[in-house]
């Protein structure tokens, strides 16, 4: 009669393989030793961080007092430079005071004395908490003379520091909403375009500010004679320190909001400021 008992100092074994089940633990334990590896090397091939470019002209540059910086710059922009205007160029449109890191002056030179309104250009003032010194970034957009087809305006919508109170360092997040009305054939028919932009400032408690990020382009909306067109928009979020994320919040971006989305080192180790111009320059 054949039995299925082992013999007196047989191996145990697996009847159904023929194999001592020894075997088949060793070779289970072998299998996750090297898939452990395997999800290891998968989690660590994340894309790389991007680095958005910042055209040069957003480099600070040390000034003196708001006189003397509204001088300098109507000199530079071939504005007038009479005192009585010079002193009513600047136009302060949002203050943010930290009493570690320092104050934020956003605010626009405008132009005075010429027809069409003249030019309304955007520019960021940063003194340190030492107050020894001014720096200006910009300009961060630019609103040029209306003309009789077309007419742009330019406004402020946010200023805030981003991150925990009393860390050496933070972002500087500004908004800026840029408007141009193009009028059509008819006098009250027109189309409008309505962009808001985000920029960012890394800033130091050592009176450091640099712009590692500008123009994004938040949202995009256009009407014809008041019927919406189109409309997209980004989702800018900072998961991580030094890290900005964007995302697409539309089902569909146009080729300018889509070369943003991805995730974006702003810890202004980047490379130099590139030679590029912006829209705002």
């Amino acid at each position: 009669m054949v039995t299925n008992m082992p013999r007196r100092g047989e191996p145990v074994r697996d009847r159904s393989v023929g194999c001592p089940r020894s075997i088949w633990l060793c070779a289970f334990l072998a299998l996750l030793l090297i898939a452990k590896p395997a999800s290891a090397g998968a989690e660590a091939e994340a894309p790389p961080l991007k680095t958005p470019q910042v055209p040069s002209f957003m480099k600070p540059r040390g000034t003196g007092s708001v006189e003397t910086w509204a001088r300098d710059f109507a000199e530079e922009e071939g504005w007038k430079t009479e005192p009585e205007l010079v002193k009513n160029y600047w136009h302060e449109q949002r203050r943010l005071r930290d009493r570690q890191l320092g104050l934020f002056i956003l605010g626009r030179f405008q132009q005075l004395g010429v027809p069409l309104g003249g030019e309304h250009v955007w520019m960021l003032l940063f003194r340190a908490p030492s107050g020894r010194w001014n720096q200006s970034l910009g300009p961060l957009e630019t609103q040029p003379s209306y003309s009789n087809t077309t007419e742009v305006k330019v406004r402020a919508v946010d200023m805030k520091l981003l991150g925990k109170r009393g860390e050496a360092r933070r972002l500087l997040w500004i908004e800026l909403e840029k408007e141009i009305a193009e009028y059509l054939e008819k006098v009250d028919d027109f189309r409008r375009e309505i962009t808001r932009y985000g920029h960012v400032f890394q800033v130091g408690k050592d009176g450091s500010i640099q712009c590692v990020a500008t123009d994004i382009p938040l949202s995009l909306t256009v009407t014809v004679q008041g019927r919406e067109e189109s409309s997209s928009s980004l989702k800018v979020t900072f998961p991580r320190p030094a890290v900005m994320k964007v995302e697409a919040s539309s089902p569909s971006l146009p080729p300018e909001q889509e070369k943003w989305v991805g995730e974006y080192d702003v810890s202004g180790r980047s490379p130099e400021p590139s030679k590029e111009t912006g829209h705002g320059g």
